[in-house]
């Protein structure tokens, strides 16, 4: 089974601009149209990225999704260990 990361990786991929609260012009060597995306397009906020390169978009989203299973996972492993710690005293 393949990581739709992987399959992000080969293609071009935008790279996030400076701007943390997603406004603002795009920046310099941004791509001219939706279909002219490359490794050096810059994007000014999340939905130009949904826009112009959505399978980047997309292996983002569930890398963050990943993310937060994950550490949902190892909080809920780590009161387990908690709570064991406890009854053995």
């Amino acid at each position: 089974m393949s990581s739709p990361v992987a399959g992000a990786q080969t293609s071009p991929t935008p790279t996030a601009g400076a701007s943390s609260a997603g406004a603002g012009a795009p920046a310099a060597g941004a791509a001219s149209s939706a279909g002219n995306v490359t490794s050096a397009t810059t994007v000014s906020n999340v939905q130009d990225m949904q826009k112009r390169a959505p399978q980047v978009y997309k292996a983002m989203v569930l890398g963050i999704a990943q993310n937060i299973c994950n550490q949902m996972h190892d909080s809920s492993d780590h009161l387990i260990q908690m709570e064991k710690e406890y009854n053995e005293q």
